[in-house]
Formats: structure tokens, sequence, C-alpha cells
């Protein structure tokens, strides 16, 4: 079996990312969704104006029951400075 090699096949991405998966109950997805708009997204908006964060991203997830089915990603500063990313 051969390997992919880096630079060559793919290209590695410096992005440190925080992906956040969330279970929510079936038929309370607006609700959740509602919730975040106030705290998380509302929060990662005066990060993009203050120029600390590119974009921020929600995703939904046709999974079946007792599995994730909201993913929530956003970049982690942090880690990019703690390893000089």
């Amino acid at each position: 079996m051969s390997q992919a090699e880096p630079y060559k096949d793919y290209t590695p991405s410096e992005e440190v990312v925080e992906m956040t998966l969330v279970r929510v109950d079936e038929g309370q997805s607006d609700n959740y969704l509602s919730g975040l708009r106030k705290t998380w997204v509302a929060a990662n908006e005066i990060d993009q104006k203050l120029g600390r964060l590119k974009n921020f991203s929600i995703y939904m997830v046709p999974y079946g029951d007792n599995e994730f089915n909201i993913v929530l990603i956003e970049p982690r500063w942090v880690c990019r400075r703690l390893f000089g990313l």
C-alpha cells in the first residue's frame, strides 16, 4: 500500500480548529440553534469584527439516534500560538 506524501499528494493545513459535537434531542434543533444565535454565534461575530476570527461554522448532521447531530467549528488561535503555526 502506498502512502500519501505531504505537499505532493495533499497540502497540510496550518489552521487548528476545535470541533464540538452536540447531540440535540429530536425536535429541539431549532431551540438549540436559537440559543446558539444569542450566545456562541454572537460571541464569534464580535471576534470577527475585532479581526480575531476569520470564520466559524455550524453543520447539521443527519445521523440516527444516539449520535451527534450538530457540529460547531471554530479556529483555535491559542493552539496556533503554542505550536508556532
